[in-house]
């Protein structure tokens, strides 16, 4: 994954995720979340009633975009990603409170279950360095076995 990237990611703390319902039909909400950058993970804390909890059980496939926590209009940077909500008993979720409760310790105090996003694709634009610049990375097979390791 590309240093920039990685860089942005981990100094941003608000990430809206996209999921559908059984109709297809987008349905948006906003979250903290968490990056692990070794192994393309993203990690958010929410209710495992909610309205999008349900639909991610169903359909863990989802989209979303992370924008910088104060923005720029003259340097505007951003993602575009796609992943998969990985199940609870994925061996890849073992680790996914522990990040998530070093970065919001406050979050302890709040009930809800920490899901793992396994990032499978990027598509960050950063005006910073060129307008319209953008900067992408592809989870492949190769970068999938590596996690296992």
């Amino acid at each position: 994954m590309d240093d920039t990237i990685i860089y942005f990611l981990h100094h941003q703390s608000v990430v809206t995720i996209c999921c559908a319902d059984e109709n297809c039909k987008p349905y948006c909400f906003p979250c903290f979340f968490v990056f692990n950058s070794k192994q393309g993970l993203l990690y958010f804390k929410t209710s495992s009633s909610s309205y999008h909890s349900l639909l991610l059980a169903k359909k863990p496939e989802i989209v979303g975009t992370i924008l910088p926590d104060k923005l720029n209009m003259m340097a505007f940077k951003g993602i575009q990603f796609e992943g998969i909500v990985l199940p609870s008993d994925h061996s890849l979720m073992h680790s996914s409170s522990r990040y998530y409760y070093q970065k919001y310790p406050l979050a302890l105090a709040i009930a809800g279950e920490v899901y793992t996003i396994q990032l499978m694709g990027i598509k960050m634009t950063d005006s910073a360095k060129r307008f319209g610049k953008k900067i992408t990375w592809k989870r492949t097979e190769v970068s999938l076995k590596d996690l296992s390791k």
